[in-house]
């Protein structure tokens, strides 16, 4: 026997409660019903938040036809829809999150490659590097950079792995343009980066650099804290090592307590992540993850430096296919 609170919920949803051991009949009912229906929005005048149930009907002027409908709502009252809303803010990915994960997003009409750039402190100052990675079919690209009042910081074509130049504190932004072998046009992308002033400021952490490595010995050289072109893209198999750089950097950056954690897209914990110091790179911290330990899906690495009462953190997005 089927529980009646079963059959109370069909009849009050507007569905139909099916009993019996031989249901295709009323599978092919439902799926000549399911095949064309129409979605009714309802909102009362009155806007009731009594706690209460209000009965609704629908009718049609058409003969013949046979109406299922719920059958009414129950209003929420003003304490409940207060609630609901703090538990959907509370549930709500942090600004920070929801931004780097725009990184993942693609333009389905840009189908050039990626465009990666970031900032790291050196002896000259601050440099910013560029890395592109082209997709079949473009065969020049060219980079374009702007600074704060409109300063020109580069302008010329990508030939070599990188890009790099100096530049000052504030707003960066870069162009990537993209042809083809016949000069034709095929689309532009444009990021935008903020240059910190190391001087003015305790503790920030320098753009985290990702690596993918693909095969053995580029696990090693990279391991050993081998120079290689940044990775551009965010994507990788599970076949794939990927490796991150990264460095904190201001007046308190000596001292600072540095960790690295494995996030969610929600941006919930969900592993600790050990990292090294390779000798061949002063001042950096390196974590290799193999994709092969996670499953497939989006998730964040967060880099986190702490010093005092100081706290910042850099998110790093990735897909896994």
């Amino acid at each position: 026997m089927m529980p009646d609170i079963l059959m109370s919920i069909a009849s009050e949803t507007g569905g139909e409660a099916v009993r019996g051991n031989f249901p295709a009949m009323r599978i092919r009912q439902m799926v000549r019903d399911a095949s064309a229906f129409y979605l009714l929005g309802y909102s009362s005048a009155n806007a009731p938040a009594d706690g209460k149930f209000h009965k609704i009907g629908v009718h049609v002027k058409r003969p013949g036809v046979e109406v299922r409908a719920r059958r009414g709502y129950y209003a929420p009252t003003l304490a409940e829809m207060t609630k609901a809303r703090e538990t959907a803010a509370a549930a709500a990915p942090p600004p920070d999150v929801t931004h780097a994960l725009t990184e993942l997003v693609k333009d389905p009409a840009d189908a050039t490659g990626d465009l990666w750039a970031g900032w790291w402190p050196t002896a000259d100052g601050i440099r910013v590097t560029v890395a592109s990675r082209s997709e079949e079919g473009v065969a020049d690209v060219h980079i374009r950079a702007v600074g704060p009042d409109h300063q020109r910081l580069y302008d010329g074509p990508f030939t070599a792995p990188v890009v790099s130049f100096v530049a000052p504190p504030g707003a960066i932004s870069i162009r990537r343009t993209a042809s083809s072998d016949d000069g034709r046009a095929l689309g532009d992308k444009e990021i935008a980066i903020e240059v910190p002033d190391l001087d003015a400021i305790d503790l920030a952490i320098a753009t985290p650099v990702s690596f993918k490595a693909q095969s053995g010995i580029q696990v090693r050289e990279l391991t050993a804290g081998t120079e290689a072109a940044p990775y551009a893209g965010r994507e990788f198999e599970r076949t794939d090592h990927m490796f991150v750089r990264f460095a904190p950097a201001g007046r308190a950056a000596a001292d600072a307590v540095i960790t690295a954690r494995l996030l969610s897209q929600s941006g919930t914990r969900l592993a600790d992540l050990p990292f090294t110091r390779p000798a061949k790179l002063a001042g950096v911290y390196q974590l290799d993850l193999p994709m092969g330990s996670v499953g497939r899906g989006e998730y964040m690495i967060e880099i986190s430096a702490t010093h005092g009462d100081t706290h910042v953190r850099a998110l790093m997005p990735f897909r896994l296919r």
